[in-house]
Parts: C-alpha cells; structure tokens; sequence
C-alpha cells in the first residue's frame, strides 16, 4: 500500500462505499518494469484512477492519451496521491491535471491488488477506482507535457475498438487496464441498472472478457 494508511482506505469505505476487491497477476517486459518503478517516487505502489462522468445516467466518460500512447489508446485517468496529501484532493488534483476539470467523487467500485512480475521479478501495485461527477463539459488539460488528449468515451468504445487497440499492442500494462476497465465495466453497469443480457453472457462490449496473458487471482472481498 506504500505510504497511504489502512485508516484511509477505511475513510474512504465509509464515505464512498464499499469496493469490490480483486487481485491479479500481469507478466510485463523489461522496459515496462524500468518504467514502473521510475514512477515510483516516496515508494509510491498505487494509483488513483476516476471514471468520470457528467451525471448519474453513467453514460459518456472522460478518457485520456497520452503522447507514448499508440494512436486510438484512451484510459481513465489516473495518478497518485502524494505523501501526507488527503486521498480525495490528491485525486480531484490528479484529475484537474489530466482533463482540466473539477471533479467530485461518487462510488468506491473497485480495489485491484496486483503484482507485476518480469521473470522472477516483481512489483507489487494497488489501484483504487471510483467513479466521480463533474459540472464541466470542456476538457482542457493542464499537463500538456504527459496528456496529449482528453475526450468524452463512450462503453461502447472503450470495450470495443480501445480495447481491441490496447490488447494488439502486447504490453503488459496495457493488459491491464484492459482488466481493470473489463471490472469497471461491470461495476459501473450495476449502477446504471444492471447488465443486458448480451453484456452478462460475454457479448459484444467485453464485458466477462479476459486476456489468456493476464492470471486472475479471484475476489478477495
């Protein structure tokens, strides 16, 4: 967990609900690992990553690029909360930075344990997911130096032509967060009032989809 506190985690429970708890496991290469343990600044382990959408139909979200991306790749944005920084203003921080908006948080809906190993290498890495409202509509990112673009996405689109963009890539990390947006996909899907029957039984928006390269651990909650 890095420097954040079980006492936060806790916090946040009570404010925000109730994750669901998933672990995995993600083979990465040498380079991704290089590149991961550079982010690790104060021995940072996490992210903090926000679906943000504009009202409580859940519909269209924000997703962000940035410049290393392959063209067509978008996630949810993400970023780390910094030493002695209050989780939900590093995170509202975070999200100004990445998509120039003000946001405020909605659901706790997801806590993925993972471990991301090269060889007999390995990095352990939590991510906390929640979902998150903004008044805005225009996005205009302030860190032009990471973020390249930030645009409102669809489910439709990240579970299909992303994610097909994001697998074909075969970087780990980018498996990833195909797994963590396949979870939020899921979640996000009970609030907007249930999976259809198509997306329960594995249909066209990857819901229940899981990568061969990507070993899931199973619910820890």
């Amino acid at each position: 967990m890095s420097y954040l506190k079980r006492e936060q985690i806790e916090e946040l429970e009570q404010r925000f609900g109730s994750p669901l708890r998933l672990g995995t496991r993600c083979e990465i290469s040498g380079p991704e690992l290089a590149m991961l343990r550079s982010s690790r600044k104060h021995e940072r382990s996490h992210d903090v990553t926000l679906f943000i959408f504009q009202d409580e139909d859940y519909g269209e979200f924000v997703g962000i690029s940035k410049h290393m991306f392959p063209e067509g790749i978008y996630r949810a944005p993400s970023g780390a909360v910094h030493p002695e920084e209050d989780f939900v203003t590093g995170a509202q921080r975070e999200a100004k930075e990445e998509t120039g908006l003000e946001v405020e948080f909605d659901r706790f809906i997801l806590l993925i344990e993972a471990t991301f190993t090269h060889g007999d290498q390995r990095e352990p890495w939590t991510s906390y997911v929640f979902t998150a409202f903004t008044r805005g509509e225009a996005l205009n990112p302030i860190d032009i130096d990471e973020i390249k673009e930030a645009r409102w996405i669809t489910f439709e689109e990240l579970q299909g032509d992303i994610r097909e963009r994001m697998v074909s890539t075969g970087a780990g990390l980018f498996r990833y967060r195909v797994y963590l947006h396949d979870a939020a996909f899921k979640a996000i899907s009970v609030l907007r009032g249930g999976l259809d029957d198509q997306s329960a039984d594995g249909g066209d928006q990857g819901a229940g989809r899981s990568d061969p390269e990507i070993q899931l651990l199973g619910d820890h909650g």
